[in-house]
């Protein structure tokens, strides 16, 4: 089939609403050639039609993972990676960089914020095919990461940049919170395939992090703790919700740190902020406490490690897990200090008859739990030393939770 018909027919295909979520379908199924297909699909996520670039992102994900040679990875990656780059821009991003500025004025206003979030997925897809080739190419895949990358992580800084509370702010859909899914998604990516290309961009990426955990936890509290709001999930079949960011960004955050990279940034009152926002965001939904109190036992089996399913609670408790493991002493502290103003707070809460006055308490006491181990053996590990207990454990059984149980049956 001659190309020019296969663009026929991929517009065609691609560029109807209707049957644009079967793309996928579509592929080698139709009996294009690998080579004839990309060149295809370069073609048309290049168009002025927005249907046809949605539809064709969706292919092309699916073909980088599975259908791309490895002699095929370089010369497609420059030819489609300023492309993909172009379609990302957005009115919001015209307040970039002189440099990228030409990326982006042309997209502007053109593009949904889930095609241009498929943009970014298909990049990630690209840097994970770069990684795997790495070893055969070794000095092509250089002059990719070096060309390519900067361009990229300039983008991402950008992008989150800006305040992700107007993405999930008087809206009728949280389309747009599917960018910074993404962004995160692959920032974790790059940092696991190229660290180094990430050492200038750290800094800014863990203050956005930690800043979009502070940002959006009053409606992740509205929408999904307290439940008193309905979350909006998205315009199209894809689900998204909160959760779909904030694990991600637990996942790039504990990446980073694990790495060693974040000693500079993780200061005390930085690392007091991050602890209490993983107190904030381990607490029970309200999804949680419907299914846990109708059968405790199911609560009891989840808070096993090998029973424990992915989400907000666990990526979190990750983190924390491997901030003790970097700083043990310091970040015990820190969980003393941020459980005391959790007592407190949370028992003015319950004078005031806060109906969830107590998640606070069980989601601290839960964290602090789930790494007893590390918690003791540090706390020995000081006191063997000569210092004193970075946090007072027999306290706590003695004192706190037993007055906390006695007044919670009043």
């Amino acid at each position: 089939m001659a190309t020019s018909n296969i663009q026929e027919v991929l517009a065609d295909t691609l560029s109807s609403d209707a049957n644009r979520r079967m793309a996928a379908e579509l592929r080698l199924s139709q009996g294009l050639q690998r080579e004839d297909l990309l060149n295809a699909l370069i073609r048309l996520i290049s168009s002025n039609s927005p249907d046809a670039v949605h539809g064709s992102m969706q292919v092309l994900t699916e073909f980088i993972k599975s259908d791309l040679t490895e002699d095929q990875i370089l010369p497609v990656l420059r030819q489609l990676l300023p492309v993909l780059l172009t379609i990302l821009g957005a009115p919001e991003v015209s307040i970039c960089t002189i440099d990228l500025v030409p990326f982006f004025d042309s997209a502007i206003q053109q593009h949904t914020p889930l095609t241009r979030a498929r943009t970014v997925s298909v990049f990630r897809q690209c840097v994970t095919a770069l990684y795997m080739v790495k070893d055969q190419h070794p000095q092509a895949v250089k002059e990719a990461t070096s060309t390519i990358l900067p361009v990229w992580l300039d983008a991402f800084r950008v992008l989150l940049s800006l305040d992700p509370v107007q993405d999930i702010s008087n809206r009728r859909n949280w389309d747009d919170l599917a960018v910074g899914i993404q962004v995160f998604k692959a920032l974790d990516v790059i940092h696991t395939s190229f660290p180094r290309a990430m050492v200038a961009y750290l800094p800014d990426y863990l203050n956005a992090a930690l800043y979009y955990l502070q940002a959006i936890y009053t409606v992740y509290d509205h929408c999904y703790i307290a439940a008193s709001e309905t979350a909006l999930g998205s315009s199209e079949d894809e689900a998204i919700e909160l959760p779909h960011l904030i694990c991600p960004i637990f996942d790039f955050l504990s990446s980073v740190i694990r790495g060693g990279r974040a000693k500079k940034w993780l200061s005390t009152h930085t690392l007091a902020t991050l602890v209490g926002a993983i107190f904030q965001y381990a607490q029970m939904t309200a999804e949680d406490e419907d299914t846990w109190a109708t059968n405790a036992n199911a609560f009891v089996a989840q808070e096993e490690d090998e029973n424990q399913v992915y989400g907000v609670r666990v990526a979190g408790f990750e983190l924390l897990y491997i901030l003790l493991d970097r700083s043990p002493a310091q970040v015990a502290a820190t969980l003393q200090s941020q459980l005391r103003q959790i007592i407190t707070t949370s028992e003015e809460a319950r004078l005031r008859e806060a109906p969830s006055w107590w998640k606070p308490l069980e989601a601290a006491f839960a964290a602090v739990g789930s790494h007893a181990e590390d918690v003791l053996e540090c706390i020995d590990d000081e006191v063997e030393s000569g210092r004193e207990k970075p946090i007072d454990i027999e306290h706590l059984l003695a004192e706190v939770i037993p007055s906390l149980l006695a007044r919670s049956g009043k």
